[in-house]
C-alpha cells in the first residue's frame, strides 16, 4: 500500500513541476510570486515523500 502511495505522489510531483515550468514560461513576470509558492510547496511535498520512502526502507530491514 505504501509503495503505491509513494509512486502516485512521485508521479504527481513530477507532473506538478512540469506544469509549473510551463506556467512560468507563459506568465513569468505576473505570476512570479505565485509560482515560487507552488515550487516551494512542490519541494516540501517531494521532501515529505522522500522521508516516507526512507522510513519505509528502514522498517523493511
Amino acid at each position: 500500500m505504501k509503495w503505491t502511495i509513494e509512486a502516485i505522489l512521485r508521479i504527481f510531483t513530477m507532473e506538478f513541476f512540469n506544469n509549473s515550468n510551463k506556467v512560468s514560461a507563459l506568465f513569468l513576470r505576473k505570476n512570479q510570486i505565485l509560482q515560487n509558492k507552488f515550487l516551494i510547496s512542490n519541494l516540501c511535498i517531494s521532501v515529505l515523500v522522500y522521508i516516507n520512502f526512507l522510513n519505509l526502507n528502514a522498517s523493511l530491514t
